[in-house]
């Protein structure tokens, strides 16, 4: 008697790469999605307003001459 192959149905070789490819496109975007999130989160962007300014803070001690530019070019005259 015989017995049924369970092998899968013919399919194109680049199937399996499109599937493999586009999974990793979406972990990738996912990712970084998720990995801004978190840092803007921790840094407290969608904090208080205190820990918003804290931020502020820190990017003008990072960044020289970011306040004078800031207060400069960005200030209603």
């Amino acid at each position: 008697m015989g017995y049924i192959s369970m092998k899968r149905p013919f399919m194109h070789p680049c199937f399996d790469c499109n599937i493999i490819q586009t999974i990793k496109k979406f972990s990738t975007k996912l990712s970084a999605a998720a990995g801004s999130v978190y840092l803007t989160a921790d840094q407290g962007v969608w904090g208080s307003p205190e820990e918003s300014n804290k931020l502020y803070n820190n990017l003008y001690e990072i960044i020289p001459g970011l306040k004078t530019f800031r207060e400069e070019y960005c200030t209603e005259r």
